[in-house]
């Protein structure tokens, strides 16, 4: 009869073996005791204190969107169509130095959209409510049917918030056999070399698209709304026109120049732009253009260099310039 050794089960705490079927086994309480579990402040501190940062950041937020917020301005769309064509009425809703760009929406505010009457003392002809929605509002409208540039007002309904809550907008109702010319501005007055009044017996920028303006219809093109707007353009003495935003993002000007639809004036359209980018996309458009300050030959299709106005008029005189 085999002897078997017994093992024996302690009490805990003792140091003793117990005894079980795999074998000695040391209980926990005879090694080194393991350490405490950390208070409780020490575990949720961290939480209070991400907690305690999401508190103050939120609170600071609507401290900003209450008092600190630059103010709201409303800026009129201009556009270009056929008489009696179908168009938009569009305002923008800016704000400038705005770091939550997403805040412009003010969803839900009416903008009134109205007729501007030619005589400055009779009030205005209300066409109808629409809703800001991201930022931008837009009514769809019939041209009027006769020819020429028609004032319109976009004017938000309550101004809480509004430094301008008013906007002028400027259509231009241009037959197809008139066609367009298109000038493309420089986004600051400053820098506006080729459209100042030379001030000297040449032909200058007034002079020259003040006479094209008799048999075409200007319009001006820019990336960003040029400072000062249309009362710039009238302190230079150039011809009034709309004037189009195309954005300074990379083809901003090709996708204007695209949703213009230039084809409704058969190709009676010419163009005038002081760099190759410009005179390469309003080329790609059909506009026969003339690049001021280039020279030839420029090697782009439809675009001629010319180093003043007097010759850039001379050539968009030319038959089969636009």
């Amino acid at each position: 009869m085999s002897r078997e050794k017994r093992k024996v089960k302690s009490l805990p705490g003792t140091g003793a073996e117990r005894a079980g079927p795999q074998g000695d086994e040391t209980l926990a309480g005879s090694g080194p005791p393991s350490p405490p579990p950390p208070p409780f402040p020490r575990r949720v501190l961290p939480l209070f204190g991400v907690f305690g940062i999401q508190a103050l950041l939120l609170g600071g937020f609507f401290v900003y969107a209450a008092s600190g917020r630059p103010p709201v301005r409303l800026r009129g769309r201009d556009a270009v169509t056929i008489p009696g064509g179908g168009t938009s009425l569009r305002a923008d809703v800016e704000r400038e130095d705005e770091p939550f760009p997403w805040m412009n929406d003010l969803r839900g505010r009416a903008v009134l959209f109205e007729r501007a009457a030619e005589d400055p003392t009779s009030p205005a002809a209300p066409l109808g409510l629409a809703e800001i929605i991201e930022g931008r509002v837009e009514l769809p409208i019939s041209a009027p049917a006769e020819p020429g540039l028609h004032g319109y007002r976009a004017r938000v309904r309550e101004t809480d918030g509004f430094e301008r809550a008013e906007a002028d907008i400027l259509i231009a109702s241009v037959p197809p056999e008139k066609g367009l010319v298109l000038v493309m501005l420089p986004a600051d007055p400053d820098d506006s070399r080729f459209f100042r009044r030379s001030g000297v017996d040449e032909l200058d920028a007034p002079g020259a698209l003040n006479n094209l303006s008799r048999e075409r219809s200007i319009v001006y093109i820019a990336r960003r709304y040029p400072r000062g707007g249309r009362a710039w353009i009238a302190s230079l003495g150039l011809p009034p026109g709309p004037v189009l935003v195309a954005g300074d993002r990379r083809g901003g000007v090709g996708k204007l120049l695209a949703s213009l639809g230039l084809e409704r004036w058969k190709g009676h359209n010419a163009a005038v732009a002081t760099s190759i980018e410009d005179a390469a996309a309003l080329s790609l458009a059909g506009a026969h253009v003339v690049l001021l300050g280039g020279s030839e030959p420029t090697g782009i299709p439809l675009v001629r260099a010319a180093g003043r106005w007097s010759e850039a008029a001379r050539i968009l005189k030319e038959p089969g310039q636009g």
